[in-house]
């Protein structure tokens, strides 16, 4: 055999092998087969569009309308679509237990089997077609029912599960959702009591509350009178005349609501107690009036200060921060995620300070909604305000402004005339400034790059450099290094961070200790690079003032620092060290 008669038979092979895999395996399995040569009907639920239930003295007819179930005899009102889908799903899937044949000589009378007039008769259409069963007595085991196909002679047994299952009431039928409300869609709701209303509009995502007040709405809290609008449930049928309002308090309704979605509105009226755990309640426009759990009307019931935002502002997508103080105008920026200060000046900022106080705006919430309007806004310390701070975010500015009266801190929205009050804690975060946001990193270099250390103070010195790889002792010549204690120094120097940054270009350093500073240290780098720290004075939290020898900033340093700088020299048997 050649090479060619080889590769035809592989290709033959491979289409065979294909054809087997890609249609042979759709094929269904005898235990498919069987399963299906045992159903009652072949069509599928979700294509049929309309279902007659027909009892001795009722008949239950149910369409489809675009999606969604009316029930149309014995009453024209909303169907459950859990309910029919759950029933035509229980048709498509019916299997007969048992199959009785009929004799051509000898019919059946099908007064026997109680399908001369069935109890239930059930006919659906599907894409034009319909298809009945007919559901008559018990068998004699009491676990079956016989049914029959209208148009077949064979007398079924069938599961006495199905009979239970289409045995509906009308109000087992009906849709029990008293107003359908999707909350992402709905773009206005009004809460109508019999003296007032709160209106609440959504617009671009927002929710505001445009009656009785003008004022940023709660979206958490709207939203969830939208979900228990949304969740509300009919307990009970009441009546479909609605000409008698009066009787059930809906004439003039203890609440209203109504929601908007894409301009249409619906309306929910709610009446009278019934029984103390029930309300009286009706659709607007719609004939049945029904009972639901008296719950909903304290769930309904709002002051209009509950549904108001009670966060002075809602951060998202912020990128740049400005605060306007009396003495000073501070603009932080973020970018390539991390922020920075380019006022006063441009230098980096400190990316933790900056995300503590953006957290501390985000927390802030109203503790007190002071006035509507205030005529004198000296009364609160916003005439001439503590701070001004605007929240840049994705291209829209969020401005308001912070006063002081009394130890107490009141908050107004640039724009808007209500005046708030908020914790007075809020005070001491408005106190910060410029230094506040400024990075405190002192030093940042890899302590393998350092050649050379020294330190000096109260008279006495110590120095060592690095020589091939090693430390020796310059200062005192020859001595030996202890290279754990230069090690801590330079763990401690390595990545130094101001514990804070006290002043800027400060007239004098006496105050400081930093005109003669107790403690000198000098750092040699690759490169000829020396960085020099100054330490000056004790503090009173457990630190020491610093400031760079060539610096502008004078900033405080944590004791261990200072502590681990002495240590060093004393190792050195260095006496009298500051």
């Amino acid at each position: 055999m050649n090479w060619k008669s080889t590769v035809v038979i592989l290709i033959i092979a491979l289409l065979g092998g294909s054809y087997i895999y890609f249609f042979e395996r759709r094929r269904p399995t005898t235990e498919e087969i069987k399963e299906k040569e045992r159903r009652v009907f072949d069509f599928k639920s979700e294509e049929v569009n309309k279902l007659e239930i027909k009892r001795e003295n009722e008949t239950i007819l149910i369409e489809k309308d675009d999606g969604h179930w009316q029930m149309k005899k014995p009453i024209d009102v909303r169907a459950d679509k859990s309910e029919i889908d759950s029933i035509l799903s229980k048709l498509e899937f019916l299997e007969w237990e048992r199959i009785m044949k009929e004799d051509e000589e000898e019919p059946f009378n099908l007064e026997e089997f109680g399908l001369k007039e069935p109890r239930l008769q059930v006919t659906f259409w599907e894409k034009g077609k319909s298809q009945t069963i007919m559901l008559g007595d018990e068998t004699p085991q009491k676990d079956n029912v016989y049914a029959k196909l209208r148009d077949k002679k064979d007398i079924l047994i069938v599961a006495k599960g199905l009979y239970d299952k289409l045995d509906k009431e009308v109000s087992e039928l009906r849709d029990r959702t008293v107003i359908e409300v999707d909350k992402h869609r709905v773009e206005k709701i009004e809460l109508k009591y019999p003296e007032r209303s709160i209106v609440c509009v959504k617009k671009d995502g927002r929710w505001r509350i445009t009656q009785p007040i003008s004022d940023r709405g709660d979206k958490a809290k709207i939203e969830d009178i939208l979900d228990k609008l949304g969740d509300l449930r009919v307990e009970d049928f009441i009546s479909e005349d609605p000409t008698d309002l009066k009787k059930y308090g809906l004439q003039n309704p203890r609440l209203e609501v109504t929601v908007w979605e894409k301009g249409e509105a619906r309306t929910v009226l709610f009446g009278k107690d019934l029984d103390g755990e029930k309300v009286y309640c009706k659709r607007r426009g719609l004939n049945s009036i029904y009972s639901v759990k008296r719950e909903i009307i304290d769930d309904l019931t709002k002051e209009v200060n509950e549904l108001r935002d009670k966060k002075v502002v809602r951060i998202e997508g912020l990128n740049k921060i400005e605060i306007a103080k009396a003495s000073e105008k501070l603009i932080m920026e973020k970018g390539d995620d991390s922020w920075k200060i380019t006022s006063p000046l441009e230098v980096k900022g400190d990316e933790e300070a900056i995300e503590d106080f953006i957290e501390e705006i985000e927390e802030l919430e109203i503790e007190e909604f002071v006035v509507e309007k205030a005529e004198d806004l000296s009364m609160y310390g916003l005439k001439e305000p503590l701070m001004e701070i605007s929240l840049v975010m994705e291209g829209e500015k969020e401005k308001f402004f912070v006063g002081e009266k009394d130890k107490r801190c009141y908050i107004k929205r640039a724009g808007e005339e209500p005046v708030f009050l908020v914790s007075s804690d809020f005070l001491e975060v408005a106190q910060r400034n410029y230094l506040d946001f400024r990075d405190r990193t002192i030093f940042d270099f890899s302590r393998s790059d350092v050649e050379k250390l020294a330190i000096e103070g109260g008279g006495k010195a110590f120095a060592c450099e690095k020589k091939d790889g090693e430390w020796k002792s310059i200062e005192p010549e020859g001595g030996e290094v202890d290279e754990d204690a230069i090690d801590d120094v330079l763990w401690d120097l390595a990545g130094l961070r101001a514990k804070k940054l006290v002043a800027e270009k400060p007239k004098e350093l006496i105050e400081y200790g930093l005109d003669e500073p107790a403690i000198k240290v000098s750092v040699g780098i690759k490169k000829d690079e020396e960085k020099i720290l100054l330490i000056g004075k004790e503090t009173e939290e457990d630190s020491f003032y610093g400031m760079l020898e060539d610096g502008e900033l004078i900033f405080e340093v944590d004791s261990s620092i200072v502590e681990n700088l002495k240590e060093m020299v004393k190792r050195k048997g260095v006496e009298g060290w500051i």
